[in-house]
């Protein structure tokens, strides 16, 4: 997370948050000091900071199920539905395919319910004022910036314009067949609408 006077960014890990707070840093906006951990919900955001705008990164399920992969995390597996962990099979040797094919058999549609339950407010979702796509950084963090009202020079946006870019089709794993992507897609239909996810896209 990221605080500051007047609005909140809440941090869903590997959407390019890291990228966006260090992009915060660098324009002098100040991050209000914080016990809580990095990537907490926007219930305790708004309970411990009430009264400021509220905004985040999302990401194209298929990059970020990648994403979650490559660097081993699993902490969104945490018990949604009543289910575990990918503890049991999520190992240096499980290849991409078949982290895939054990998500969609056995986890399928966590990660739009994990979006709900990190973003729903009193019975609102998405309870946010703005959001960013990762495929859209960095340009793409400008205009909510500007919405959010923080005071950024020309100077800053370009060079925020030339900041490296935000690797958000990394292709670490190999190739997914469409068949498979055809089934996130499916599976994570919520997430998709909820935040405009074109088909060209996703494949």
């Amino acid at each position: 997370m990221y605080i500051t006077q007047d609005a909140a960014f809440i941090h869903m890990p590997r959407t390019g948050g890291s990228f966006i707070k260090q992009t915060l840093h660098d324009l002098g906006i100040k991050n209000q000091p914080s016990p809580y951990k990095a990537h907490i919900g926007i219930k305790l955001i708004n309970s411990k900071f009430p009264d400021r705008k509220l905004w985040t990164s999302v990401r194209n399920p298929i990059h970020h199920l990648r994403s979650f992969w490559a660097c081993r995390w699993s902490i969104f597996m945490t018990p949604i539905n009543g289910q575990g962990g990918f503890d049991h099979f999520y190992g240096s040797d499980c290849s991409f395919i078949e982290f895939i094919e054990t998500y969609l058999e056995n986890y399928s549609g966590t990660l739009s319910k994990w979006y709900r339950k990190k973003l729903t407010l009193d019975n609102r979702y998405p309870a946010l004022d703005y959001f960013v796509k990762t495929e859209d950084l960095p340009n793409g963090l400008i205009p909510v910036l500007k919405n959010l009202e923080y005071p950024i020079t020309k100077e800053q946006k370009r060079k925020i314009k030339a900041s490296k870019k935000v690797n958000a089709y990394y292709k670490k794993g190999g190739s997914l067949p469409k068949s498979l992507k055809h089934e996130i897609i499916k599976a994570e239909q919520d997430l998709i609408t909820t935040f405009g996810y074109l088909p060209n896209e996703l494949l």
